[in-house]
């Protein structure tokens, strides 16, 4: 120590003598002190020793410049060492995270094998156990590793989402930075595709439709009035929203419109048919509720409504379009017919809906692939498949003010008139497979389903 001490004192200005030939000196048993330089010496000299002193140049230590000097290049050194330490660290959760979205893809494969459909919620931290077959799946279902604002990350946890009855699903995640092919920035998995940071677009898309990414919308919603569905497209919690369906090449609602203000079919006394007359306010007709102002049946009327949609006389369906009314004899306006359809949506024209019919294979056996299945809204017959996905209910009718055929027919109104006071229909039935297209008074109310422009 003492060695390295003495080389230090005897640094000079320009540069280093030869230390080992001061270190030799030491060697002299003198180990307390460092020997002076001969005063005609160019070596090193004291310390101490005058710049106007007789041992030639004043040379000093490390001055404070110096000292800072070394201290800020530590600084910078140490600065970047954390710097590459955190990076290494985002690196490293990034990778976690895919690996994660990895294992719980191959997991939900193997449920969806073993049950049918992919599950419909999934919580981290939690457990992936098949309700049928009691296989545990994943053990603990994993957790985005903290902290998650890695980039530009914002999102908290992996959230899954599930759609189209369990068919699909999509898990939306986000990265800090690029990982194998896993773009930074939010992310999508779905079955089979582990990343894809195109974000899928389905505003104004129909079920079915591409996603403007390298998927399909799933469970498409139009948001307007009375819609039966959430958001979601799957629950019925609040409701607001209608379902699209994809038949061909036309973007259909799957639901019947529940749009307007309910009135009863007839008046007070309970004689007088009540029509749909009022041209400021959309009006509709609900079943059950038939004598104006019966807090009864505005009770079921109103629920019933919420299931199968409401009934509109043909003038207020198409909203009185080129001044048509119950016996005017004038037809609608050419083009697409809004009427109280949504915006960018219309009611079907007669052509629109032999479209729909040819595409299923034409009218003797296209109403048995629009119809739902099963027993709940249809009487048993000819059952239907609902292959379409339509989804026609048996939701019957309103003529000269009585509601029948619950369950038996579902008719839906298009534009076409037909002499003086008939307008075109098509209709299902639940004893036959066909498809009718036919026509009956302008004042009987039916249901209305809805073609996007």
């Amino acid at each position: 120590m003492l060695q390295f001490f003495c080389s230090i004192f005897f640094m000079k200005k320009d540069g280093f003598t030869q230390l080992n030939a001061k270190a030799s000196r030491l060697k002299t048993g003198n180990l307390t002190a460092c020997p002076a330089e001969p005063r005609q010496s160019r070596g090193f000299t004291p310390l101490n020793a005058k710049s106007s002193g007789q041992y030639g140049r004043n040379l000093t230590g490390f001055t404070l410049i110096e000292l800072l000097v070394v201290i800020v290049i530590i600084g910078i050194i140490a600065t970047f060492s954390v710097i590459i330490i955190n990076q290494a660290r985002a690196k490293a959760r990034d990778a976690q995270r895919l690996s994660d979205i990895k294992q719980i893809s191959t997991a939900l494969e193997l449920y969806r094998a073993d049950e049918e459909s992919y599950p419909t919620v999934l919580t981290p931290g939690q457990s992936l156990v098949g309700p049928t077959s009691g296989v545990i799946y994943v053990k603990t279902l994993p957790t985005n590793p903290p902290p998650t604002n890695d980039g530009s990350c914002t999102v908290n946890e992996y959230a899954y989402l599930t759609s189209d009855g369990g068919e699909t699903y999509q898990i939306t995640y986000c990265l800090g930075g690029a990982t194998g092919s896993a773009a930074a920035g939010t992310n999508v998995a779905r079955p089979y595709v582990i990343a894809s940071s195109c974000t899928p677009n389905c505003t104004n898309k129909c079920t079915g439709e591409a996603d403007g990414c390298d998927g399909t919308c799933a469970n498409a919603v139009v948001a307007y009035e009375g819609g039966p569905y959430d958001s979601n497209g799957t629950t019925q919690a609040t409701g607001g929203y209608y379902r699209t369906v994809l038949i061909g090449a036309q973007c259909w609602l799957k639901d019947n419109l529940n749009v307007g203000t309910m009135i009863g079919s007839k008046l007070a006394d309970n004689t007088t048919v009540q029509n749909q007359t009022n041209t400021g306010t959309i009006e509709k007709y609900c079943y059950t509720y038939v004598q104006q102002g019966n807090a009864g049946q505005i009770t079921t009327g109103t629920a019933d409504c919420a299931v199968y949609g409401g009934f509109y006389q043909w003038p207020e369906a198409v909203q009185y379009s080129n001044g048509v009314t119950l016996t005017s004899g004038t037809a609608v306006a050419g083009g697409n017919i809004q009427g109280i359809c949504p915006t960018g949506w219309h009611l079907p024209s007669s052509t629109e809906f032999a479209t729909l019919s040819t595409y299923l294979g034409g009218d003797s056996v296209s109403g048995t692939v629009i119809k739902e299945t099963g027993m709940v809204y249809w009487n048993y017959g000819s059952p239907g498949t609902n292959t379409s996905g339509f989804t026609a209910l048996g939701a019957g009718r309103c003529t000269s003010g009585n509601f029948d055929s619950r369950g038996v027919v579902a008719y839906f109104s298009s534009t076409l008139a037909q002499g003086t006071n008939n307008a075109y229909w098509r209709r299902p039935h639940y004893a036959t497979a066909t498809f009718t297209n036919s026509y009956s008074s302008r004042s009987d109310g039916y249901s209305v389903r809805c073609l996007r422009d």
